[in-house]
């Protein structure tokens, strides 16, 4: 007879985990320390502030990639072969989790609540482009973010392929001045470098956008946020191509498209750029 698949795992003696359960997905291997888990949040379903593992384990550590940090947390023991591990997760971010059979000598680091203040930050926002082609179009200012291609009364703004600078003068609430937490860009086309008060934050280039703010870097008034955006070249070929411009120089290959009839993005849309939803401060 077919053996089902938790008969299987059983005879091999692998624990059945429950973390797509929890709307994340997840790959799990053996180390000489315990194991490892890469666990990626790919919907928008996982709303806890902890996972459940079915393993032992003496110490966690978590890894963000992105971040480059790693830090042994505190974790619950739950049960014969089980264990609880703070984690928040928004969707698109990943972790890599490690246990170890062994207690290791580190110093463990309290988890703090993720939200305790989240203020949408609203005002007029200078854009200004400064690097790209065919030319740079004039700046402009806004108080509702969206593509520059819409927002610009410069028709060259949606052939412009490259960078273009969002500038904004803000207040912080009162209980976020001097705090910790993220600055969330929200939907960004298609990667944005972040500076605040002088102070390079990083650069933000998958879901889901946001990047750290260290203590004290936050004041109470006339914040000075800077974002350089950088979107894709498409809207540059379209104004290739209206132009009649010869840019398709291989030497050995035929360019079409999905039809296999010549390439030609002359009539294409103008694909969206730059910021295109509202910016939030999040404060621990």
């Amino acid at each position: 007879y077919k053996k089902g698949y938790s008969e299987v795992l059983g005879n091999h003696k692998l624990r059945k985990e429950n973390l797509e359960g929890q709307g994340l997905q997840f790959i799990r291997k053996n180390t000489k320390t315990g194991f490892l888990y890469f666990i990626v949040n790919q919907e928008q379903t996982f709303k806890n502030d902890s996972i459940e593992l079915s393993t032992t384990a003496q110490s966690v550590r978590i890894f963000y990639p992105l971040l480059q940090t790693r830090r042994f947390v505190n974790f619950k023991k739950i049960g014969n072969n089980k264990i609880q591990v703070p984690l928040h997760l928004p969707s698109g971010e990943s972790v890599f989790i490690e246990t170890f059979d062994e207690k290791q000598n580190i110093t463990v680091e309290k988890s703090a609540p993720y939200v305790k203040s989240e203020n949408i930050l609203r005002g007029s926002w200078q854009v200004d482009f400064v690097k790209g082609d065919p030319n740079l179009p004039k700046g402009f200012k806004t108080n509702k973010l969206d593509s520059w291609t819409t927002l610009s009364t410069d028709t060259m703004a949606q052939y412009f392929s490259g960078t273009a600078r969002y500038t904004l003068i803000f207040n912080c609430l009162a209980n976020q001045v001097g705090k910790s937490g993220w600055l969330e860009l929200g939907d960004v086309r298609e990667s944005a470098t972040v500076k605040l008060n002088g102070k390079m934050l990083g650069t933000a280039w998958s879901l889901p956008f946001r990047v750290p703010i260290t203590e004290g870097v936050l004041l109470k008034g006339n914040n000075k946020l800077e974002i350089e955006v950088t979107n894709l070249s498409a809207n540059r070929i379209r104004y290739l191509d209206k132009k009649g411009v010869i840019w398709r120089k291989f030497y050995d290959i035929n360019f079409v498209d999905i039809t296999y009839n010549p390439f030609d993005a002359s009539k294409w849309a103008p694909v969206p750029s730059g910021l295109l939803s509202e910016v939030k401060l999040v404060t621990n």
